[in-house]
């Protein structure tokens, strides 16, 4: 039912999870002795790109390669009238990206970008805590992605590496896009290895994206204030202890909060995001329908990173 091209440390984790689903069909990269072993592990084909292309038995195509590649690929994939998973970044330009949605589109089929971190239960959690407005009305979200590398050079620079995963998830708490994006990028070692992206919405809420592949304290964090509380999502902390709340009130009228306890939130955590990734893939290839972070949310990514105002120091 499902290939996947690029078998590198994140594409062997794809075809690990989707052999375990019974969904894996083939495999296949550039690395004739990687493809031998993981077909021998996971008893799939090796087929070549363009097999997989011209293969009935193939609805689906997870594409797990440098991000250069990944609209040449996805279109390709297109063509053959199959849906795609691209990883991500989904493109490094907007005319890409635009045309790769444009042809979904044409084909009546779907694209799902691998914003993985969108599929753990912790945020999906967050996310109906949010919506329920169980913390008021959004004031601001801050995201934080820092660590020492993986270093993408390929990927432009920390934000279009990094801070996609965040702006997928801001754009899923705000359900809207941002009237105003600014960033400033610093670069330390090499082009682009810390960045930060503001954004400014229509109603107000403000938000934050922190991304560094040069920096020696691991942390991925999305925080979500409202009137009536926050929700912390701290994706550093052990299984079933990443999301916590705290109470509060907050008005133009009431002094600041000097401190505030914070309640562990239940939720589950039994699945890992990407097997719930692979599962929203599935689904889109069995039934056509739109997965969480489809094309045309990536499209919005894309926009705001290429569109933002560069901050000049």
């Amino acid at each position: 039912m499902i290939a996947v091209v690029g078998c590198g440390l994140w594409g062997e984790n794809i075809v690990r999870t989707l052999s375990e689903m019974k969904k894996l069909s083939a495999v296949f990269d550039e690395d004739d002795e990687k493809c031998s072993k993981l077909s021998q592990a996971f008893q799939v084909p090796v087929l070549t790109f363009s097999q997989i292309l011209s293969s009935s038995h193939i609805k689906g195509v997870v594409l797990s390669v440098p991000a250069p590649v990944h609209i040449l690929m996805a279109c390709s994939v297109l063509n053959a009238g199959k849906h795609v998973w691209i990883e991500k970044p989904m493109a490094l330009d907007l005319k890409q990206a635009q045309d790769v949605c444009s042809l979904a589109k044409e084909k009546s089929l779907q694209i799902l970008v691998g914003h993985v971190i969108r599929y753990h239960g912790a945020f999906e959690k967050m996310l109906a805590l949010v919506q329920s407005k169980a913390i008021g009305d959004i004031l601001y979200i801050d995201c934080i992605r820092n660590n020492w590398g993986r270093v993408s050079p390929g990927e432009k620079d920390a934000l279009w590496s990094l801070g996609v995963h965040d702006i997928s998830l801001i754009l899923a708490l705000t359900s809207q896009r941002p009237i105003k994006a600014l960033r400033y990028v610093q670069s330390c070692l090499q082009g682009g290895d810390q960045g930060i992206l503001f954004l400014k919405f229509k109603n107000g809420i403000q938000a934050r994206v922190t991304s560094s592949w040069l920096y020696p304290i691991k942390e991925q964090r999305c925080i979500v204030t409202g009137r009536k509380g926050s929700l912390i999502f701290d994706d550093t902390k052990q299984d079933g202890e990443e999301l916590c709340m705290c109470l509060h009130a907050l008005s133009e009228t009431s002094p600041f909060i000097s401190s505030q306890e914070r309640t562990q939130v239940a939720y589950d955590h039994q699945e890992l995001p990407l097997k719930r990734q692979c599962k929203a893939f599935v689904h889109t290839v069995s039934t056509g329908v739109l997965a969480p972070t489809n094309g045309m949310e990536a499209l919005l990514g894309v926009e705001i990173l290429s569109n933002a105002e560069e901050i000049v120091l």
